[in-house]
């Protein structure tokens, strides 16, 4: 029977039912049959709603420690109805000869469909996240493609994770550190968008046995806090925790890139270039010398015509070697492993936040509309709520000179030869390949899509700070000092 709630302070009096035209009789109600009522049902694990901005889960980038140094970095989904943390065996397969060999799990999960799934094992190590590192351990089984890295509630223990669902970011903590993260879901988005999938239920059993015997673990620069130590393996009697978990489907993409660094004291370039659309060969962080990726940087290399054959090919030998150091776009920069810029500003420094931005051109705005979205998936720059601004700067577009109008390298060089030979001196250039036919008249070439040099005005803040010190003596001098100079 349906009825009528009303609160305690408002309950209606007999007379009031039988006067008042708005209120219906409650003793005339018939019965509802509650079967054919109409209801919305919604998913409450579908990563998507009816409007047009709806939720989307967190993600942010972990780096995960070797035991030779090495960085492995993937997409953690953060998950607070985990009650493991996870590395699908997908993923594993790819960065598993980066890190620490598993341990034997004694673990056993069991899945939405009743299934329980044996993990591949265990790992432990030391993951980063914000700079922030602990020491912590993760399991690893087959996701079905669900997620890369599972990020649940005892790694956000161990980072004193707070999240601020209002502003969707991330808190972290350890000790007198804290870290801010933004959700990565939208850089992740940009190029592999989520596939929706009906939630799985995960449920954790806790094998009896003897538990595999432990190795020793290396030291951390920064303890774990007291209370937030790793889960053991001991034996425990069967318990399940039966909680559901959110598994969005992501593939891990190549981001972070360097911090904006300024080339001068008023205004600092933005690197923007991007490669031909082949992300499948932006794998330095993954798989650095994949062969499709160190193809691409041979061709992009330039070796000297007046090589031999034996030269050029210890050239292309020693750049196969070293194919982890080359970056193929601003996605696969990395920053230096402990550099932290810091801005001395007063508390009291006042800046403009007005927009006094130059009108650009059709072609100008739609190059820096690309630009904006390439640095925002190589997360050179990241999106923040308009409260947050401090200061506001004109961006300037500056044309690059050299846009491949002109004459070739090679005819270039044939020309300084027949300059030597004009004047009795040997020629310079040795080597050249034959001579082109195709006339080399720069009216008759077709111009280039035009690009700019993307340059952000900092003088405001440099007035009010200190600009670090950049030593780097006469340039100039220095050019006239290498040049003429092979090796």
């Amino acid at each position: 029977m349906q009825d009528q709630a009303v609160r305690e302070d408002q309950l209606l009096a007999p007379a009031d039912v039988a006067t008042n035209p708005y209120i219906p009789n409650l003793s005339t109600i018939a019965h509802v049959d509650l079967d054919t009522s109409e209801y919305m049902i919604i998913d409450l694990y579908e990563v998507r709603d009816d409007s047009k901005k709806g939720t989307v889960p967190f993600f942010s980038q972990l780096r995960i420690h070797g035991p030779q140094g090495e960085i492995v970095r993937v997409w953690g989904h953060f998950d607070d109805g985990a009650m493991i943390d996870a590395m699908s065996s997908e993923m594993y397969q790819k960065v598993g000869h980066r890190l620490a060999p598993l341990r034997t799990s004694n673990r056993k999960l069991r899945m939405a469909n009743g299934s329980l799934v044996t993990p591949q094992g265990q790992w432990e190590g030391h993951i980063e996240l914000g700079g922030i590192q602990v020491e912590a351990s993760f399991e690893v089984f087959d996701s079905g493609g669900g997620w890369d890295f599972l990020f649940g509630k005892r790694l956000m223990k161990l980072f004193n994770v707070t999240h601020d669902y209002t502003n969707d970011i991330v808190q972290i903590r350890k000790g007198e550190r804290w870290a801010t993260l933004n959700n990565q879901f939208h850089i992740m988005n940009k190029t592999t968008p989520p596939i929706n999938l009906p939630a799985p239920e995960t449920t954790l059993i806790e094998e009896s046995g003897d538990s595999h015997d432990k190795s020793p673990t290396r030291e951390v620069q920064n303890q774990v806090t007291p209370g937030n130590a790793p889960a053991d393996n001991t034996p425990k009697p069967d318990v399940v925790l039966e909680e559901p978990t959110i598994t969005p489907v992501c593939i891990i993409t190549d981001i972070p890139g360097p911090e904006e660094q300024s080339t001068d004291h008023e205004a600092g370039e933005l690197p923007t270039e991007e490669l031909k659309n082949k992300p499948d060969i932006y794998t330095r962080k993954t798989d650095p010398f994949k062969p499709e990726r160190v193809n691409e940087i041979l061709s992009l290399v330039q070796i000297g015509m007046d090589l031999d054959e034996e030269q050029k090919a210890s050239v292309q030998q020693l750049i196969t070697e070293y194919a982890d150091i080359f970056a193929l776009s601003v996605s696969e920069v990395t920053t230096v492993e402990g550099a932290v810029h810091k801005l001395h500003i007063d508390k009291d420094a006042k800046f403009s936040t007005k927009v006094y931005q130059k009108p650009t051109t059709p072609p100008q705005k739609k190059y820096l509309h690309e630009s904006i979205d390439a640095m925002l998936s190589a997360g050179i720059i990241e999106q923040c709520n308009p409260s947050e601004v401090k200061c506001v700067s004109p961006t300037t577009l500056a044309q690059k000179a050299h846009q491949g109008l002109g004459l070739s390298l090679e005819e270039l060089q044939y020309r300084v030869n027949e300059e030597c030979v004009l004047h009795g001196i040997e020629p310079y250039f040795s080597s050249l390949p034959p001579r082109s036919t195709e006339p080399q008249n720069n009216e008759d070439a077709t111009p280039a899509d035009p690009k700019w040099r993307i340059c952000q005005n900092f003088a405001q803040i440099n007035k009010v700070t200190q600009i670090a010190p950049m030593p780097q003596g006469d340039i100039r001098a220095k050019q006239q000092r290498l040049s003429g100079h092979r090796w």
